[in-house]
Protein backbone atom coordinates (compact mmCIF):
# COMPACT_ATOMS: atom_id res chain seq x y z
CA UNK A 1 0.00 0.00 0.00
CA UNK A 2 1.26 3.53 -0.95
CA UNK A 3 0.86 6.17 0.82
CA UNK A 4 -2.01 7.47 -2.19
CA UNK A 5 -3.50 4.46 -1.28
CA UNK A 6 -4.21 4.55 2.26
CA UNK A 7 -5.46 8.58 1.45
CA UNK A 8 -7.71 7.22 -0.64
CA UNK A 9 -9.28 3.98 1.34
CA UNK A 10 -9.39 6.55 4.45
CA UNK A 11 -11.20 9.09 2.37
CA UNK A 12 -13.60 6.61 1.14
CA UNK A 13 -13.85 5.08 5.01
CA UNK A 14 -15.93 8.15 5.41
CA UNK A 15 -18.47 7.50 2.32
CA UNK A 16 -19.09 8.60 -0.85
CA UNK A 17 -20.27 11.94 -0.15
CA UNK A 18 -17.63 12.43 3.04
CA UNK A 19 -15.89 15.94 2.58
CA UNK A 20 -13.03 16.65 4.94
CA UNK A 21 -11.88 20.18 5.79
CA UNK A 22 -7.67 20.39 6.62
CA UNK A 23 -8.03 19.54 10.44
CA UNK A 24 -10.45 16.52 9.87
CA UNK A 25 -7.89 14.95 7.00
CA UNK A 26 -5.18 15.61 9.50
CA UNK A 27 -6.41 13.98 12.05
CA UNK A 28 -8.02 11.01 9.76
CA UNK A 29 -4.31 9.82 8.38
CA UNK A 30 -2.75 10.61 12.05
CA UNK A 31 -4.97 7.96 13.51
CA UNK A 32 -4.42 5.80 10.69
CA UNK A 33 -0.51 5.71 11.51
CA UNK A 34 -0.93 5.98 15.21
CA UNK A 35 -3.21 2.78 15.49
CA UNK A 36 -3.56 0.88 12.08
CA UNK A 37 0.25 1.10 11.22
CA UNK A 38 1.16 -2.53 11.00
CA UNK A 39 -2.17 -3.24 9.38
CA UNK A 40 -1.20 -0.65 6.34
CA UNK A 41 2.79 -1.13 5.69
CA UNK A 42 2.92 2.35 8.11
CA UNK A 43 3.69 4.52 9.73
CA UNK A 44 3.28 6.21 6.28
CA UNK A 45 3.80 9.90 7.72
CA UNK A 46 5.63 11.81 10.50
CA UNK A 47 3.32 13.98 12.29
CA UNK A 48 4.94 16.50 14.59
CA UNK A 49 2.79 18.48 16.78
CA UNK A 50 1.62 21.49 15.77
CA UNK A 51 -0.98 24.74 16.15
CA UNK A 52 -3.81 22.77 16.20
CA UNK A 53 -2.19 19.02 17.26
CA UNK A 54 -0.71 16.20 14.75
CA UNK A 55 0.42 17.87 11.35
CA UNK A 56 2.24 16.75 8.39
CA UNK A 57 2.66 19.05 5.22
CA UNK A 58 3.48 16.80 2.84
CA UNK A 59 -0.20 15.08 3.17
CA UNK A 60 -1.45 17.90 1.39
CA UNK A 61 1.46 17.18 -1.57
CA UNK A 62 -0.56 14.07 -1.99
CA UNK A 63 -3.69 15.36 -1.47
CA UNK A 64 -2.71 17.45 -4.73
CA UNK A 65 -1.36 14.65 -7.07
CA UNK A 66 -4.57 12.93 -6.18
CA UNK A 67 -6.47 15.82 -7.57
CA UNK A 68 -4.13 16.20 -10.31
CA UNK A 69 -4.79 11.99 -10.89
CA UNK A 70 -8.88 13.15 -10.91
CA UNK A 71 -9.54 10.97 -7.65
CA UNK A 72 -9.88 13.96 -5.11
CA UNK A 73 -11.73 16.96 -5.44
CA UNK A 74 -10.28 20.02 -3.44
CA UNK A 75 -12.80 23.23 -3.16
CA UNK A 76 -12.24 26.20 -1.92
CA UNK A 77 -14.13 27.03 1.45
CA UNK A 78 -14.03 29.87 3.95
CA UNK A 79 -10.60 30.27 3.66
CA UNK A 80 -9.37 26.68 3.43
CA UNK A 81 -9.71 23.74 1.23
CA UNK A 82 -12.14 20.71 1.68
CA UNK A 83 -10.84 18.02 0.39
CA UNK A 84 -13.88 14.94 -1.10
CA UNK A 85 -13.10 11.72 -3.32
CA UNK A 86 -14.76 12.07 -6.70
CA UNK A 87 -16.98 9.13 -8.19
CA UNK A 88 -13.03 7.75 -9.31
CA UNK A 89 -11.54 7.93 -6.12
CA UNK A 90 -14.27 6.40 -4.11
CA UNK A 91 -14.63 3.84 -6.35
CA UNK A 92 -10.83 3.09 -6.30
CA UNK A 93 -10.56 3.75 -2.17
CA UNK A 94 -13.37 1.36 -1.71
CA UNK A 95 -11.17 -1.14 -3.75
CA UNK A 96 -8.35 -0.76 -1.47
CA UNK A 97 -10.57 -0.86 1.32
CA UNK A 98 -12.23 -3.61 0.71
CA UNK A 99 -7.86 -5.58 0.86
CA UNK A 100 -7.50 -4.13 4.61
CA UNK A 101 -7.58 -6.36 7.43
CA UNK A 102 -10.92 -6.07 8.69
CA UNK A 103 -10.36 -4.56 12.15
CA UNK A 104 -8.21 -1.88 10.78
CA UNK A 105 -10.68 -1.09 8.02
CA UNK A 106 -13.46 -1.29 10.88
CA UNK A 107 -11.09 1.36 12.88
CA UNK A 108 -10.75 3.57 9.66
CA UNK A 109 -14.48 3.83 9.12
CA UNK A 110 -14.90 4.72 13.10
CA UNK A 111 -12.73 7.18 12.82
CA UNK A 112 -13.84 8.79 10.00
CA UNK A 113 -17.33 9.32 10.97
CA UNK A 114 -16.14 9.90 14.08
CA UNK A 115 -14.30 13.12 13.00
CA UNK A 116 -17.42 13.79 10.31
CA UNK A 117 -19.19 13.98 13.26
CA UNK A 118 -17.38 15.55 16.13
CA UNK A 119 -16.42 19.33 16.46
CA UNK A 120 -13.01 20.49 16.18
CA UNK A 121 -12.89 21.29 19.60
CA UNK A 122 -14.08 17.84 20.90
CA UNK A 123 -11.61 16.25 18.31
CA UNK A 124 -8.61 18.03 19.80
CA UNK A 125 -9.77 17.20 23.46
CA UNK A 126 -10.17 13.49 22.60
CA UNK A 127 -6.38 13.76 20.68
CA UNK A 128 -4.62 15.46 23.04
CA UNK A 129 -5.78 13.49 25.90
CA UNK A 130 -5.04 10.08 24.09
CA UNK A 131 -1.65 11.49 22.69
CA UNK A 132 -0.55 13.75 25.27
CA UNK A 133 2.93 14.75 23.07
CA UNK A 134 0.44 15.99 20.04
CA UNK A 135 -0.30 18.95 22.21
CA UNK A 136 3.03 20.20 22.95
CA UNK A 137 2.53 23.59 20.53
CA UNK A 138 -0.57 23.59 19.84
CA UNK A 139 -2.15 27.35 20.42
CA UNK A 140 -5.40 26.18 22.16
CA UNK A 141 -4.08 24.70 25.37
CA UNK A 142 -7.16 24.51 27.41
CA UNK A 143 -7.84 21.28 25.22
CA UNK A 144 -4.49 19.62 26.10
CA UNK A 145 -5.31 17.72 28.96
CA UNK A 146 -8.66 17.15 30.92
CA UNK A 147 -9.40 19.34 33.77
CA UNK A 148 -12.33 18.90 36.09
CA UNK A 149 -13.49 22.24 36.58
CA UNK A 150 -15.62 21.43 39.76
CA UNK A 151 -12.44 20.71 41.65
CA UNK A 152 -11.04 24.13 40.90
CA UNK A 153 -14.41 25.71 42.39
CA UNK A 154 -12.31 26.86 45.20
CA UNK A 155 -8.80 28.48 45.87
CA UNK A 156 -6.17 25.44 46.87
CA UNK A 157 -5.56 25.62 50.56
CA UNK A 158 -1.77 26.30 51.40
CA UNK A 159 -0.15 23.74 54.02
CA UNK A 160 -1.37 25.85 57.04
CA UNK A 161 -4.88 26.44 55.64
CA UNK A 162 -4.99 22.79 55.15
CA UNK A 163 -4.11 22.30 58.48
CA UNK A 164 -6.77 24.88 59.60
CA UNK A 165 -9.34 23.05 57.51
CA UNK A 166 -9.46 20.73 60.02
CA UNK A 167 -11.49 22.74 62.64
CA UNK A 168 -13.53 24.57 59.79
CA UNK A 169 -16.66 22.56 59.90
CA UNK A 170 -18.45 25.52 58.36
CA UNK A 171 -16.28 25.96 55.18
CA UNK A 172 -15.62 29.38 56.09
CA UNK A 173 -12.09 28.97 54.41
CA UNK A 174 -13.54 28.37 50.80
CA UNK A 175 -12.47 30.96 48.71
CA UNK A 176 -14.68 30.70 45.26
CA UNK A 177 -12.26 30.68 42.08
CA UNK A 178 -14.93 32.26 39.98
CA UNK A 179 -16.32 35.67 39.74
CA UNK A 180 -19.94 34.10 39.78
CA UNK A 181 -22.84 33.47 41.76
CA UNK A 182 -22.34 30.23 43.49
CA UNK A 183 -24.83 28.46 41.95
CA UNK A 184 -23.75 29.72 38.59
CA UNK A 185 -20.33 28.56 38.80
CA UNK A 186 -21.00 25.54 40.00
CA UNK A 187 -23.50 25.09 37.25
CA UNK A 188 -20.70 26.03 34.73
CA UNK A 189 -18.21 23.74 36.74
CA UNK A 190 -20.40 20.85 36.39
CA UNK A 191 -21.03 21.55 32.47
CA UNK A 192 -17.38 21.46 31.56
CA UNK A 193 -16.74 18.31 33.39
CA UNK A 194 -19.63 16.59 31.69
CA UNK A 195 -18.66 17.89 28.27
CA UNK A 196 -14.91 16.41 29.35
CA UNK A 197 -16.97 12.99 29.75
CA UNK A 198 -18.72 12.68 26.57
CA UNK A 199 -15.12 13.56 25.32
CA UNK A 200 -14.65 10.07 26.61
CA UNK A 201 -17.56 8.75 25.73
CA UNK A 202 -17.53 9.84 21.95
CA UNK A 203 -14.12 8.26 21.50
CA UNK A 204 -14.86 5.13 23.43
CA UNK A 205 -17.93 4.16 21.00
CA UNK A 206 -16.10 5.35 17.62
CA UNK A 207 -13.48 2.75 18.35
CA UNK A 208 -15.72 0.16 20.44
CA UNK A 209 -19.37 0.95 19.09
CA UNK A 210 -22.27 1.58 21.22
CA UNK A 211 -22.43 -0.83 24.51
CA UNK A 212 -24.18 -4.17 23.34
CA UNK A 213 -27.78 -4.00 24.67
CA UNK A 214 -28.93 -5.86 28.09
CA UNK A 215 -31.73 -8.14 28.46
Amino acid sequence: MTRTDLVLSAMAAGGRQASFDPLRIQKLLFLADAEIADAVGGPRYRFRPCDYGPFDPSLYADLRQLSRSGLVKITPCDGYASHSLTSAGFDEGSKILEGIPADARTFLEESANWLLLSTPGRILSVIFRRYPEMAAKTIVPHLRKPVFHAAYRFAPPSFLSGVARLLDFTGSLDRPMYRRPPAEADALAMRRDWEAVGDDLEYAFARLGPPEPTR
